[in-house]
Order: structure tokens, then C-alpha cells, then sequence
């Protein structure tokens, strides 16, 4: 579920995933941490494949400034435009098993 304003965010847009136990009681909400989220503003549409294996998720993550150009020529802009994480929405997959460590994490009331 994306989520804005908590305390423990990464930037505008984070998903955070809550658990239930054995008795049925729900966990406090969770941040995914920064294997989903980011300090850019917009990561959603998170999906798991129908094997439970693999998170899918978008994001318009940016370039780090270590790798951004020192100049921007037409040609650099091309190669960047057609780049992933050039700013525009990328498809993201990672393997969901993390989410356990989560779980380890989570506190029910």
C-alpha cells in the first residue's frame, strides 16, 4: 500500500506492508525499506508475480549525481531519454523473500 507522510518515509510516495499472525491481529504498517522505496516522489503499482517469488513495482527513480554528464549535448540527451532511471517510470522485479526479514520486524498489537 503506498503511503505519504510517515515518519519514517524515504521521500513522497513509500509502500509500506502489514502482517497477520496466527490470531488473526494485524501489524503496524511497515516501510519496505530501500529495496522498493526511494527519495523520489513516485513508486507504485506493486504487484506479486502469482508465485508469491517476485515484487513488481514502478518507480521514476532519477540518475545518481555521480553519474549524471558533466554536459548535456543532444546526443547525451537521446541516450538519456531512452535510459532507465532517466526519470521517467521504470518496471522494477526483485525477489520478494526480504519481506521476511520484515515480518521479523513488524509489531502487533
Amino acid at each position: 500500500v503506498p503511503v505519504w507522510g510517515m515518519e519514517d518515509s524515504y521521500g513522497g510516495t513509500d509502500y509500506y506492508i502489514v502482517f497477520r499472525n496466527e490470531n488473526d491481529a494485524w501489524s503496524e504498517p511497515v516501510n519496505m525499506g530501500p529495496v522498493i522505496n526511494s527519495d523520489d516522489l513516485r513508486e507504485w503499482s506493486a504487484s506479486f508475480s502469482p508465485d508469491g517469488k517476485y515484487l513488481f513495482f514502478m518507480s521514476s527513480k532519477g540518475m545518481n549525481e555521480e553519474n549524471q554528464p558533466s554536459e548535456l549535448t543532444f546526443e547525451i540527451f537521446e541516450i538519456l531519454n531512452d535510459s532507465p532511471q532517466n526519470g521517467y517510470s521504470d518496471i522494477y522485479w526483485v525477489k520478494s523473500d526480504f519481506i521476511n526479514n520484515l515480518k521479523k520486524e513488524s509489531v502487533f498489537n
